[in-house]
Formats: structure tokens, sequence, C-alpha cells
């Protein structure tokens, strides 16, 4: 449904490096640490395995922020946080548009991103970032997760096993770390995210939604005992 001529980890690894290659993007990389969250331990397939955060630290974000200063002051970065950089997007960051026959979405390389490859779906039209999302939204994102995890030969990958997949995240307004109020989603391959020494890292839902669960006519949150924070899912 994406309706695009190649496919989508393809598409976007190459616009990606074409746009850090000319300088459309500035990307910074960063230092990934894995931390035990209060000594958490699950079983996945009668594995042990350690339950871990990603932590960036704040050395790598003011290093990023110095670097955008840097462009504002060279004039090459926009110093007016309250135009809409999505509105218009650079066609050195836009990497598609969809459906083909009447685009409501467009997806667009993060202009400064920490990961490799790190790409955002954003309406067309304006649209809070502080709303709830919609079913239209919740499709085009699924679109892009299944189209992101298929190989070349058109056959689908493995689910968390697969060196392809891609992590979808919504931050719903300024409290949850959104810096634009036109709404986006945004998207990370975890293979990206992985650094040597990192290996057994996992997002935590896949943690989480590898819990044994009973059978149930109606869904119910998942959660892990003793982690130090508020956290759930739901499958949908």
């Amino acid at each position: 449904q994406l309706g695009l001529s190649e496919y989508l980890s393809t598409l976007v690894a190459r616009r990606f490096t074409a746009a850090r290659d000319t300088g459309h993007l500035v990307f910074s990389s960063t230092h990934l640490s894995i931390v035990n969250a209060a000594g958490i331990s699950v079983s996945d397939t009668n594995t042990p395995t350690t339950a871990v955060l990603t932590c960036k630290s704040s050395t790598n974000f003011a290093t990023a922020l110095h670097r955008k200063e840097t462009l504002q002051l060279e004039g090459k970065c926009p110093e007016n946080t309250e135009a809409d950089p999505f509105e218009n997007p650079s066609p050195d960051l836009l990497i598609a548009q969809f459906p083909p026959e009447n685009p409501a979405y467009n997806l667009i390389l993060n202009k400064f991103p920490v990961i490799p490859n790190h790409f955002l779906l954003v309406t067309k039209d304006w649209q809070a970032q502080t709303d709830i999302l919609d079913k239209a939204d919740l499709e085009a994102t699924y679109e892009c997760l299944k189209a992101w995890n298929t190989d070349s030969d058109g056959s689908r990958s493995a689910n968390g096993s697969s060196p392809k997949s891609l992590f979808a995240f919504f931050n719903s307004g300024d409290d949850s770390g959104a810096s634009q109020p036109h709404r986006h989603l945004q998207f990370l391959p975890v293979e990206a995210m992985r650094q040597p020494g990192s290996e057994s890292w996992h997002p935590l839902i896949d943690l989480l939604t590898s819990q044994p669960t009973s059978p149930s006519p109606t869904p119910k949150f998942q959660h892990l005992q003793g982690l130090p924070f508020a956290h759930f899912a739901l499958p949908i």
C-alpha cells in the first residue's frame, strides 16, 4: 500500500546516505550503555535474558545540540522553532508520499539523527501531536513496519529475532519529548540501535510480549514485575 518502487529499508538507507553525505542532515553518533533495571531477568524460550534499557549520555545530547546551534549560527539551520518543518519538507529529506493516488502522509528523514536511518511518518495536513492517534495513523504505521520487515525475495522476516526489525514510537506532546507540534511518528531500525557489545540488547516491548499469557477473550495489559518505572503493553 505504500506504493514504493523499491524496498523500504533499501530506500531509507539510500536516501539517508545521500542526505548525510551532502550535509542535508547532521548525524551525531552516540554511545549505547546497557544497564540493568533492578536486576530484572526474564525467561525467553528457557534462556535467561537480562532486561536492559538504552541510555544516551548527556554528553552525546550536548554534542548534538552544540552542532545544531553551530549550524544555526552559520545560517544552515532555521532558528525559528515555531516554523513547521513538516509543512513543506525539504526534497533532500523527503523519502516518499503515500498512498500514491491521494497522499495523506510523508516519510521524512530526521534532520538531526543519533541513530542511522531514523525516519518519520508525518501527516501531510496539519494534525496536532497532542491528539490521540486515529485509525489511519495506526494503519500507516503498520504498513511501514510490514514493509521494513520484508526480505529482498518478498518473503516476510521472522519477528523479534529478525535482523531487520523496525521500532515505531510516538511522543504525544512536550512532556513526552515531542519537539514539533505537527503530528509525526518515528521509526528506528532495531539493528541500527545495536552496537558492539550490546548484541544481547532487545527493546523492552520484545521482553514484554515474550512473557507467557493465559488465553483470554479480551487482551490484558502486560508488564514486567520490578521495573522501577510505570510501563505497560496491550496487544492489538
